[in-house]
């Protein structure tokens, strides 16, 4: 499988990129700069989990209470921003309008 960096999201990016440099160092012996690569990688994943989930917990949020729009603009744009989606699509989830 080929895999075309420039089609990644900027997160899958770094995550690749880090990957490559953990076995970088795992070719030329670095053990723990390949244990630290992968532990950046990590905390690099896990910090964008908690933006995503924040921000789905705040479309939740406004979709329940019936923010006012410009509220609910945005969140979309915070949901197009963590997920890679356009704000029209981000909106529609919300609001539950599709066109």
């Amino acid at each position: 499988m080929s895999i075309n960096i420039n089609e990644l999201s900027f997160q899958q990016r770094a995550a690749w990129v880090g990957m490559n440099s953990a076995v970088d160092r795992l070719n030329s012996g670095d053990l723990d700069g390949a244990a630290e690569a992968v532990a950046n990688v990590m905390n690099d994943v896990e910090a964008s989990c908690v933006r995503s989930i924040t921000v789905l917990n705040r479309a939740k949020s406004v979709r329940v209470s019936g923010a006012a729009p410009a509220e609910v603009g945005r969140v979309s744009q915070a949901l197009a921003d963590a997920f890679g989606i356009s704000t029209q699509t981000a909106y529609a989830a919300i609001t539950g309008v599709f066109r």
